[in-house]
């Protein structure tokens, strides 16, 4: 992984493009206007993200906090007893390099008394790689990766958390997750209105929602045909809530990014709510 040394923030505490282009520098991806080089870069090499030891080390903080939390809920109703596991499940995994990464860093910064915590890496192994062709994964590839599709994956796991980096464009795997009951799950890409997921089905963007009226998305209660409120989001007609995990996506860089541009970032949705920005 790249080590990411951050030298300024800005007001919101993310870290400019422009601090960490000497990192990007070892990957060949010196970075230009309009991110073209670095574009060329990661689109060489089959990327949405770049994957940094710093990302990795956010998401793992992360994780051991959601562990600690459950446990911490579960020593308030039941007698003393080991923790249980916290399940981690990432779908839709590509070459298994986040998940491996997050196990190992799980793993090795784990205190006494924490809970544990499993980390399962999971893809349908069925799609292309980016420039297309079929991608085969080698028997010697660096991060095992169990073949499975993202649903049934979640059905066998039972996870406390399913994670899912860049999911593809104009799909939604969530609502089949918070039917399932997922307690958590967690969103690594664009939000919003990119190209992860679907705008509305996935995050709730009022401006996709689908009207009544056939004009395509609410844009206000000034617009014409448009209803007084925002049309409810599914996640929050399902019992979920939105978190911005802003520690998480400072350290986030994708394939559309650009000096002062940022694109992609983390957001979790917890079933009943739950506290905290991470």
């Amino acid at each position: 992984m790249v080590g990411l040394v951050p030298t300024a923030t800005d007001d919101v505490g993310e870290t400019p493009l422009s601090d960490v282009a000497a990192a990007l520098r070892t990957l060949g991806a010196g970075i230009g206007r309009g991110g073209d080089r670095l574009g060329a870069v990661v689109e060489a090499h089959g990327l949405h993200e770049v994957l940094s030891a710093e990302l990795v080390a956010a998401l793992a903080t992360y994780v051991r906090g959601r562990a600690r939390a459950k446990a911490a809920r579960a020593a308030l109703t039941a007698a003393a007893a080991p923790p249980a596991p916290y399940v981690v499940l990432e779908v839709g995994a590509g070459d298994g390099a986040l998940g491996g990464h997050l196990a190992s860093a799980v793993a090795a910064d784990a205190a006494l008394g924490d809970p544990p915590i499993t980390v399962t890496v999971t893809d349908s192994l069925a799609h292309t790689a980016v420039g297309g062709g079929p991608r085969d994964r080698l028997p010697d590839a660096a991060f095992p990766v169990e073949p499975a599709e993202q649903g049934s994956a979640v059905a066998a796991a039972a996870p406390d958390l399913v994670i899912a980096s860049w999911m593809p464009a104009g799909v939604d795997w969530t609502a089949g997750w918070r039917a399932a009951g997922v307690g958590e799950y967690l969103l690594l890409g664009e939000a919003d209105d990119g190209c992860c997921g679907c705008a509305w089905r996935t995050w709730g963007n009022p401006a996709a929602a689908p009207m009544a009226s056939g004009k395509a998305g609410w844009w206000g209660a000034g617009a014409e045909g448009a209803p007084s409120s925002p049309p409810t989001a599914p996640y929050r007609v399902d019992g979920y809530t939105r978190v911005a995990l802003g520690g998480v996506s400072r350290w986030m860089i994708s394939r559309f990014d650009a000096p002062g541009v940022r694109n992609a970032a983390a957001v979790a949705f917890r079933r009943g709510g739950g506290s905290g920005a991470g």
